[in-house]
């Protein structure tokens, strides 16, 4: 059983999970490679956050939830 909260209207963040409001000129790549130390990591972090389309829903403000990954 993982513990979650809620945040936000919509969004569950488990206790060891982090939160990133996206900054102008981000990408899920370099969020991706700044949490992870691996670019090619930015799928986890769109299918976290539902993201299908990030060249539209990727926008300076959007409060991003960044799972755990690893240990």
């Amino acid at each position: 059983e993982i513990p979650l909260r809620l945040v936000g209207s919509e969004m569950c963040i488990r206790d060891r999970d982090k939160q990133h409001t996206i900054k102008e000129g981000e990408t899920l790549q370099n969020i991706a490679f700044a949490a992870y130390g691996d670019s090619g990591k930015w799928y986890l972090i769109a299918e976290a956050n539902q993201i299908i389309d990030p060249f539209t829903e990727v926008v300076p403000g959007k409060l991003l939830r960044i799972p755990m990954y690893g240990n």
